[in-house]
């Protein structure tokens, strides 16, 4: 029996890194942890970072995170063709799991652990 489970959670762990996987990017936290998930910028490249309150509503829905303001900082933006600066979104682990979740056009998997 023991022996099944392993195989159970080998294949489980197999199912999902590929999904992981495409997402742009993945990021790692452990339960209680917070980190920068996400930058966005104003409407276009030299436009000032957008107010945490005005972008609150455009966050994903996650049962994973809680989202709050990083306030302003640098970021490198592919699309604006180097480091401009955006409102940062703060996640803090609140259940472990995992998904993929889209910021502003950028995919971003999420695993809390």
């Amino acid at each position: 029996m023991k022996r099944t489970m392993q195989w159970g959670a080998l294949a489980l762990l197999t199912i999902i890194t590929p999904g992981l996987a495409a997402a742009g990017t993945v990021e790692k936290l452990k339960l209680g942890e917070t980190k920068v998930l996400a930058n966005y910028i104003g409407g276009d490249c030299n436009a000032p970072a957008p107010s945490f309150q005005a972008i609150k509503d455009y966050l994903p829905d996650s049962k994973l995170v809680t989202y709050s303001d990083g306030g302003v900082g640098p970021f490198e933006s592919k699309r604006c063709g180097g480091t401009i600066e955006g409102r940062q979104v703060l996640a803090t682990g609140v259940e472990a799991g995992t998904e993929i979740r889209t910021f502003q056009a950028s995919r971003i998997g999420v695993k809390v652990y």
